[in-house]
């Protein structure tokens, strides 16, 4: 045998490997693909869960307190959450306790914001969240909670136009 063959054969042999290499990278490339999906998959149901979970315990709030689903009832009798004035029927502690809760739903939403931006939640829930702010930013500015900067950059996440609603 010459050297000729013998280059001949190397050259085989390496392109050989060469192409073995790009199929196993190939199976590699679809395994990862599948197993970050799957992981997406968890991620999207753990943060799904955790959201009912805390929509739960809100929910759990006002059921389980008859004081507290009293004081929803005299707000919603008084037009809550359309009629901003609507809290003015409260007294300090009644408004402190809705005000209490109203944060917790503005983290919330936040939180909402925050995942939807993230790619880790369904669009239509946080189109649902951006409804909901919309519906409550002018409560959630009369109770103190979200002002100056920060509301700018949450009505702009909720999909507001500050600019319209200023002209």
């Amino acid at each position: 045998m010459n050297w000729d063959a013998i280059g001949a054969i190397a050259e085989l042999t390496g392109a050989f490997a060469v192409v073995l290499t790009l199929i196993y990278l190939a199976v590699q490339l679809r395994q990862n693909t599948i197993s970050m999906n799957e992981n997406r998959k968890v991620l999207l149901g753990e943060s799904y869960q955790r959201r009912v979970q805390a929509r739960t315990e809100l929910s759990k709030l006002t059921a389980g307190d008859k004081e507290l689903a009293a004081i929803y009832v005299k707000l919603e009798d008084a037009g809550y959450p359309q009629n901003v004035n609507s809290i003015e029927v409260l007294d300090p502690i009644e408004l402190r306790r809705v005000k209490s809760l109203c944060l917790m739903q503005f983290l919330q939403i936040e939180s909402t914001f925050y995942q939807g931006d993230l790619g880790l939640i369904d669009t239509a829930i946080h189109e649902r969240g951006k409804a909901f702010a919309r519906k409550m930013i002018p409560i959630w500015k009369a109770l103190g909670i979200i002002e100056g900067e920060t509301m700018g950059q949450f009505e702009v996440l909720a999909g507001i136009d500050t600019d319209s609603e200023n002209a």
